[in-house]
């Protein structure tokens, strides 16, 4: 199959992927949509930069209009359709942009219960028709708890990144989430990066049994996009600093952004100050700056306001990053899954 229409997905889902310059199907869009299509539980598993979150999402809103044309389902007040939760602010904002630009042709209402946001205008979000959420665990939970969230509607349930949702930070929060919605009446998704990761889920599923059936849905699992160079460069710790500023005058004169990555606030700061004195101009990102301005500077640096991004693993796990050419890891990731999250911030689909 080389196009969407080929997938079986609706022609006004065709067309808002059409209008967004999208045409043709990855490996792994190619594998997960008719599955998800059909209704059937999937862990959609592929490398950083596949094209996962169409993998879903398009044939979510395929469903939803579905459901709603040929059975008369039609959205409620504080009852979503559909839940997707995610671990970070950022990729949460980004996602329900993604799915507001797909509203446009493919009529559906998308709103986010987001940490971070104004709390008037979530409240207000809810007080209309939902078909769509994008939520973030902790906030999601308040809102249920609080009666202002209701469930009773939710046929599809998304655990995006879940590599980050099953980890020691944000297991329990997940897990607490799945026994408030009664999974065994939803099609659940899980979108994955790392197969550790995706043994994890099988064995706590397989436990709860909260599903009977996960199919599994992967294309070039626990890897980097195969275009992507990789290049090593052997120094003592204090020529780093001077080395830096080398390569990122160097990407300068090529066309792309450049995003380096740190392992602490503390050291993005250090190096961010450090390569504004050598008159680069960035952005900087880490989790100790407030959730708006990381939102704020998050889209500048898309608007390419400045072509050099300097943070944190908090940019690295799903955030697009189209036109990234080069990551510059000045400090080397704690782990093989950070790594890979990293680097596939460029090269992306």
């Amino acid at each position: 199959v080389y196009s969407f229409a080929g997938l079986g997905l609706r022609d006004d889902v065709l067309k808002a992927l059409d209008a967004l310059n999208i045409h043709q199907p990855t490996v792994i869009q190619m594998v997960t949509i008719p599955k998800i299509i059909h209704r059937h539980h999937v862990i959609c598993a592929a490398q950083t930069g596949s094209g996962k979150t169409l993998a879903y999402l398009a044939p979510l809103v395929h469903r939803l209009r579905e459901d709603e044309e040929r059975h008369g389902i039609l959205a409620r007040l504080k009852r979503p359709r559909a839940c997707i939760v995610v671990p970070a602010r950022e990729l949460a904002t980004q996602i329900l942009k993604t799915a507001k630009s797909l509203c446009h042709h493919a009529r559906f209402r998308s709103v986010g219960l987001i940490g971070g946001r104004k709390q008037k205008w979530m409240r207000d979000d809810l007080e209309s028709p939902v078909d769509l959420l994008v939520a973030t665990p902790g906030t999601l939970l308040k809102y249920r708890q609080k009666d202002r969230l209701f469930f009773s509607d939710l046929t599809h349930l998304v655990i995006d990144e879940a590599d980050t949702m099953f980890d020691a930070s944000f297991k329990s929060l997940t897990m607490e989430i799945l026994h408030t919605i009664n999974v065994s009446q939803l099609q659940l998704i899980y979108n994955f990066t790392v197969y550790q990761s995706l043994q994890r889920l099988s064995c706590i599923e397989a436990s709860e049994k909260t599903v009977k059936h996960l199919e599994t849905c992967s294309s070039g699992l626990h890897r980097v996009l195969p275009h992507v160079r990789h290049k090593f460069i052997k120094l003592n710790q204090h020529e780093k600093a001077e080395r830096i500023v080398e390569l990122l005058k160097k990407d300068s004169k090529s066309p792309g952004q450049t995003i380096v990555f740190c392992n602490s606030a503390s050291s993005c700061d250090w190096l961010a100050r450090h390569l504004e004195q050598h008159n680069l101009s960035l952005i900087r990102l880490h989790g100790n700056i407030p959730p708006k301005i990381r939102c704020e500077r998050f889209e500048k640096f898309q608007n390419k306001t400045a072509d050099i991004l300097v943070c944190t693993d908090i940019a690295s796990r799903g955030l697009d990053t189209s036109d990234v050419s080069h990551v510059i890891n000045f400090d080397f990731p704690n782990s093989m899954v950070d790594y890979i999250h990293r680097v596939g911030r460029t090269g992306r689909v």
